[in-house]
């Protein structure tokens, strides 16, 4: 039985100037183009370790860097231990769930459902940094199966509750609410009722946090921070897999063999990801589709490990692409040179739990699912 807790957090000064999206999603020039026009923005606290060829140095350059934030009051912290109601109103749907701590324990005892499997290196790196900064900017996204409960406390407290925060970001808007105490040993009885939460997004996170909690580390986390959201609100997104060069016992033209033991067909460069072709794939300058007949298994990222690099005896590491509306082959091909890559049609999320409850875990990276929430937002600490 999964447990929540109340958690130590920062909020920012000016949130509509110091939040950003995802570090790695945002380009060199939009970087300094953020900063000169934001010098206080969470961006410089993580552009403080821009020197990446040295991770201890780099770790603890960021460190300094909040520490100075929070001495200049560019963040403050939230007097007391808490839980906040969280909305996020977009063009494209209204997200809401709480941002708490899901205990340690409950991830150690299986009461936390993982879908996706982990690359140990990148594991390794993120629980350095997270052991020197002390602090979890970015919440993993954490599912309950809709329970009504949970869902009728999400209706009440903005009725009841004085808004803490709201502001407008790039058509978004973001409001915050604090739970009393009431309502947060409501939500704690609540939680503690289900045999189980999934996890969503965050799979390296959540590993690294975990990993932080079993080494020896001055100040250890009792908790991972989570975003607490119904299963009903998730959207699931297609994206993108590529290799930038193809592995070296493996040609275009035994590629090509596959893919026609496979039926895919040449398409244009127009042509969806829909059901009936579910995956596509892009061998240098010619694009293929691959019916659904030719892919019997629930995840098509192992179905693309299986049916083109089981017999390579090289170590396969895709790179993954988040896919917007205007992604196409060829945008993705000027961006990142890739000499195969991969467009797949999402599982539903209903298939992808069902797996998690069977302990069955896909490739690293094998999902796109949103909300996405923003860095330097609530930062929590421990």
């Amino acid at each position: 039985m999964p447990k929540v807790l109340a958690t130590d957090f920062f909020l920012p000064k000016r949130p509509d100037q110091q939040v950003i999206q995802s570090f790695d999603s945002i380009s060199v020039k939009e970087k300094a183009n953020i900063l000169n026009q934001y010098p206080n923005s969470f961006l410089s606290v993580l552009s403080a370790g821009d020197d990446t060829s040295n991770p201890p140095k780099r770790n603890s350059a960021i460190r300094k860097q909040w520490a100075a934030f929070l001495h200049s009051k560019v963040y403050k912290a939230i007097k007391n231990p808490g839980i906040l109601f969280y909305e996020i109103h977009s063009s494209e749907a209204v997200f809401s769930g709480f941002l708490c701590s899901i205990a340690m324990e409950s991830f150690f005892n299986y009461e936390i459902t993982k879908h996706e499997n982990i690359l140990p290196s990148r594991v390794s790196l993120m629980t350095d940094y997270l052991n020197t900064v002390e602090i979890q900017a970015e919440p993993i996204l954490i599912v309950h199966e809709d329970v009504s409960e949970i869902i009728q406390l999400e209706h009440e407290i903005p009725q009841t509750t004085p808004e803490l925060v709201s502001f407008s970001y790039k058509n978004e808007t973001h409001r915050l609410w604090m739970l009393n105490k009431q309502q947060e040993e409501q939500l704690k009885h609540v939680a503690a009722r289900v045999d189980y939460f999934h996890l969503a997004d965050g799979h390296h996170r959540s590993a690294c946090v975990q990993a932080l909690y079993c080494a020896k580390a001055t100040k250890k986390p009792t908790g991972v921070f989570s975003f607490l959201i119904a299963k009903k609100r998730l959207i699931n997104k297609s994206f993108y897999w590529y290799l930038k060069q193809l592995p070296k016992t493996c040609s275009a033209e035994w590629i090509e063999k596959k893919i026609n033991v496979s039926k895919g067909i040449r398409i244009t460069q127009v042509e969806p990801t829909t059901k009936n072709f579910p995956l596509q794939i892009a061998l240098y300058d010619k694009i293929y589709a691959l019916p659904d007949t030719s892919i019997r298994t629930l995840s098509i990222p192992d179905f693309i490990i299986q049916s083109f690099f089981t017999e390579i005896n090289e170590k396969i590491k895709f790179d993954y692409f988040p896919q917007k509306n205007t992604n196409t082959f060829e945008q993705l091909k000027k961006q990142t040179n890739f000499a195969m890559a991969f467009n797949m049609l999402p599982m539903e999320v209903e298939q992808l739990f069902a797996l998690a409850l069977k302990k069955q875990k896909l490739p690293p990276k094998s999902t796109l699912i949103f909300p996405k929430i923003l860095t330097g937002f609530v930062i929590a600490g421990w």
